[in-house]
């Protein structure tokens, strides 16, 4: 046969996958422990609690490693896509909402870590990683899409808006710790209350949770399948079956503690507040605290100027709650006329700040 009429062979596309970053016993782990996690969320409050602190190590493992692999060229575009579509519905707001002591400054710094990960990724990453022999690489969103072009562009955009939202999240916290105490920053009182009241709104439902876990998942196995990246679909070797049965054993747990759960009065009482009574009695039951604990330093407010916002004042010797309540960081109990509570937890302290007024008499 004439050389001029032979056809040159095209290249492969496609690459084999890294089981270790995401393989499919680790995949069905992941989607299995976001389960356990938001019935616990739910249902079991002590359980969400320690849910949460397994997530974070792997989480933080994980970036860990991709970053690593990342350093060193050894990955391609489309598997960090795919490893940020995994772990990106672990990191919701609800994901912070239980965590006390120092977990909570590990989360931040996880995240942190991950979003200038993702920052280098859509600004410097896609070009200098290795490229695959096809003709682009693909993701998900709502549609197949290629990660370079229109796409990277609003990728580019959505990451500093989204940043510049993370710092205004962590100067609400901030006041949250008892800035407003010291007469700073008080006129941003009802910016602050406002965003938190609609960070813990979309986080804490059922509905939005659900939305990020078929997100993540379609992200992740759509990019799998597009991206034609074999090696990843088995879960026959110990790495990938011992993370699988991890995950679907706390799934079954959680699911039999939650529904074999009987609640008592008591945690009845605390999951059901009266709301027709003053919204510092309803808090005061909800965490455990005692008249004397629930008093306000609120001396110095006249009597003839009631439009005026009370001082704020802290409670001392507080205990933490034992309620079955959510979101606890920060905690939110409204009153009929009442207030907003934060319940900010530390290591060795607690700090609440009591009687920012939720709306204005009418």
């Amino acid at each position: 046969m004439d050389a001029a009429n032979t056809t040159q062979p095209e290249p492969v596309c496609g690459f084999q996958g890294n089981n270790d970053l995401y393989g499919l016993g680790l995949r069905l782990g992941l989607y299995f422990n976001f389960l356990s996690t938001l019935t616990a969320r739910f249902l079991l409050n002590q359980e969400f609690k320690y849910q949460q602190g397994s997530i974070l190590a792997y989480c933080a493992a994980t970036f860990i490693a991709i970053a690593r692999e990342a350093g060193l060229g050894t990955v391609h575009a489309s598997e960090v896509y795919i490893v940020a579509s995994l772990l990106g519905p672990q990191f919701r707001p609800a994901s912070q909402a239980t965590l006390r002591g120092v977990r909570p400054a590990v989360m931040q710094a996880v995240m942190i870590a991950a979003n200038i990960f993702i920052g280098w990724f859509w600004f410097h990453g896609l070009d200098a990683l290795p490229r695959v022999p096809c003709d682009d690489e693909w993701g998900f969103f709502f549609a197949k899409i290629s990660l370079r072009g229109g796409f990277r562009t609003f990728s580019k955009v959505l990451w500093v808006v989204l940043t510049a939202d993370a710092f205004f999240v962590g100067f609400i916290q901030l006041l949250s710790l008892g800035v407003f105490k010291k007469g700073l920053l008080k006129p941003y009182a009802d910016l602050a209350e406002l965003s938190l009241e609609l960070i813990e709104l979309y986080a804490s439902t059922l509905p939005f949770s659900l939305w990020v876990l078929l997100f993540g998942v379609l992200s992740t196995e759509l990019s799998l399948r597009w991206n034609n990246i074999s090696g990843v679909y088995s879960i026959d070797s110990a790495s990938q079956f011992i993370p699988f049965l991890f995950g679907l054993g706390t799934l079954i747990y959680i699911l039999y503690r939650g529904l074999t759960l009987k609640k008592g009065p008591e945690a009845e009482d605390a999951a059901e507040p009266d709301f027709s009574k003053p919204c510092l009695k309803t808090s005061s039951r909800r965490h455990n605290l005692n008249d004397d604990e629930a008093l306000l330093v609120g001396s110095n407010m006249s009597a003839d100027s009631e439009d005026e916002p009370r001082a704020l004042g802290q409670v001392q010797g507080s205990k933490p709650p034992r309620a079955l309540t959510f979101p606890r960081l920060p905690e939110i109990a409204v009153g009929w006329g009442g207030a907003l509570i934060f319940r900010q937890h530390s290591a060795g302290y607690e700090t609440v700040a009591e009687n920012v007024e939720l709306g204005k008499r009418r």
